[in-house]
């Protein structure tokens, strides 16, 4: 009897380990599957902002614009 009850144990913990793993594996596909699914990943138009913005685009652009550094706000 003690054998059997064992022999579930075991399977069980094999059962679990295995259980574990599927949804591991199934959280992970899943989630990059919603991240690759965005649209913004393949949009290859403009963003509004650069398009409509009078601030110059230049990288590490941290310069106020002159009006709002002449209504004295900074």
């Amino acid at each position: 009897m003690t054998k059997v009850v064992e022999d579930w144990k075991f399977m069980s913990m094999v059962l679990d380990r295995f259980f574990l793993w599927l949804f591991t594996i199934a959280c992970f596909v899943g989630t990059f599957g919603i991240i690759f699914q965005s649209p913004s990943l393949y949009d290859t138009r403009v963003p509004v902002d650069q398009e409509l913005s009078s601030i110059p685009m230049r990288k590490n652009n941290f310069y106020y614009p002159k009006d709002v550094e002449t209504i004295g706000i900074v």
